[in-house]
Formats: structure tokens, C-alpha cells, sequence
């Protein structure tokens, strides 16, 4: 009877252990979200697993987690994030590793000329007394990379009091595209992303911000198995093909 029961009990475990290996949760920043949505299904498809994304700011994303959200993979659009959830004592890291790269962008939400980022006129005569959509300078990554490039082109005060913040880049990105706001500062492979409605002004020189860097991190072995996927050389294809760079 017991030796039954100890069967019956490492059964059951075998399978929890199956189904929860072919159930993976990642949290990811939002914009990663045009090339997730290629790879997974090629993640899925060679698994035979399901995958299970939520696309958010990097910050709302680490808060979740450290309020007990489960999640195999967290992939983070900053270090700074990234490490925070590292040195979480609550959680264990089974790998980490930098899955690509980016750029940050001047978009606009109408066609516009020759623009000089270090040139407060040009600033001023692109927003035409309207806003300027960033995200979170102190807290969403690709906000605290706008709030970076500005300063050190000394244009920080000259638009700090037009700035209107959004939780995420695609946040940032619907501000321009409804026309609500002239100008926006995003990730280059969002304004890639976009076909209608936002025009690329001008790539802001890698030197004037931190690098722009995903890292991704694995909280369970599931995860390490899905971030060795994203370092796969024709995975890195893809995200190039999608305007990333590779770390």
C-alpha cells in the first residue's frame, strides 16, 4: 500500500514537473514586442512547449515579479533593472546573458526636415508649443536614455517643461501616432516597427546615453533553456533583421 502510494505520488510529480517544463512565462519589455512575436512561435513550434509573454515597461515588470508574479525569463531594456532583480535575495538566477542591443530615435508624428539635435531652435520650431512624449525619465529605461542624450546635448532645459511621460516606449509611440504630441524620443526598432503615422527624425549618437542593452534573465531552468534560445545565431539573425544589434 505505501510502496503504491510512493508510485502514485512520483507520478504525479514526474507529470507537474513535464507540464510546468512545456509552460514558460517571460516578462518582457514592451519594446521587444514586434520580435517576440516572430520568435516564440519558432521557440514553440521546435518545443513543442507554450510560451506565455507579458510585454510591459521593465519597471512595472520588476515590480510584478517582486510581488510574486511567477516567471521563468525576465528580459530587462536596462542594466540597472536587470540588476535589481539580481540582487532580489527572493529570487535565484539560473543565467543571465545580453540578448541584443539598440538605438534611440527622434520621431515625429509629421514629416520633417533637416533636424540638428544639439540645435534648441530646431527643437522648438518641431513643437510648435505642442509636447514632447518620453518615457518615465526615472524609471522606464528608454525615458531615462532620452533624459541622458538631452542633458548631455544641452537641450535638457530647453524641453524639460514641454515633456509628457509615458509608462512605456509604446506608450510614447501611440502619443505620436494620434497626433497628440509633434515629437517623441523611442527605441529605433520600434520606430522600425511602425509603418503608419511616425517618421524617424534623427538617431541620437550611442555616446550621449548609457548603452542601450537587453539583458535577460533566467529564474528557473525552463528559462535558461528559452534565453539560450534568444543567443542561437539564427535567432540574432532575426533580431537584426528587426533592427537590433547584437550584443
Amino acid at each position: 500500500m505505501i510502496r503504491a502510494f510512493c508510485i502514485a505520488v512520483c507520478v504525479f510529480i514526474s507529470v507537474a514537473t513535464s507540464l510546468r517544463a512545456d509552460q514558460i512565462t517571460v516578462f518582457a519589455a514592451s519594446s521587444l514586442k514586434p520580435v517576440f512575436d516572430k520568435l516564440v512561435p519558432l521557440y514553440e513550434t521546435e518545443t513543442g512547449g507554450r510560451v506565455s509573454v507579458s510585454f510591459a515597461g521593465t519597471a512595472t515588470n520588476v515590480r510584478q515579479i517582486q510581488q510574486g508574479a511567477q516567471a521563468d525569463v525576465f528580459v530587462s531594456a536596462n542594466i540597472t533593472w536587470a540588476d535589481v532583480l539580481q540582487n532580489d535575495e527572493s529570487l535565484v538566477v539560473q543565467a543571465r546573458a545580453i540578448i541584443a542591443k539598440n538605438r534611440l530615435v527622434l520621431v515625429s508624428a509629421t514629416e520633417l526636415g533637416s533636424f540638428e539635435l544639439n540645435d534648441p531652435q530646431h527643437w522648438n520650431a518641431a513643437l510648435r508649443g505642442g509636447r514632447l512624449a518620453v518615457g518615465l525619465t526615472q524609471a522606464v529605461p528608454a525615458g531615462i536614455y532620452a533624459r541622458q542624450a538631452l542633458e548631455r546635448l544641452s537641450i535638457w532645459d530647453d524641453v524639460q517643461d514641454t515633456l509628457v511621460e509615458a509608462s512605456s516606449v509604446q506608450g510614447v509611440l501611440n502619443f505620436v501616432r494620434r497626433g497628440e504630441v509633434p515629437l517623441g524620443i523611442v527605441y529605433l526598432t520600434d520606430a522600425l516597427s511602425i509603418t503608419k503615422g511616425v517618421y524617424k527624425v534623427a538617431l541620437f549618437d550611442e555616446n550621449l546615453h548609457d548603452p542601450i542593452e537587453y539583458p535577460a534573465l533566467a529564474l528557473t531552468q525552463a528559462g535558461s533553456d528559452f534565453v539560450d534560445f534568444l543567443l542561437r545565431p539564427e535567432t540574432q539573425r532575426i533580431l537584426l533583421d528587426m533592427g537590433f544589434e547584437t550584443p
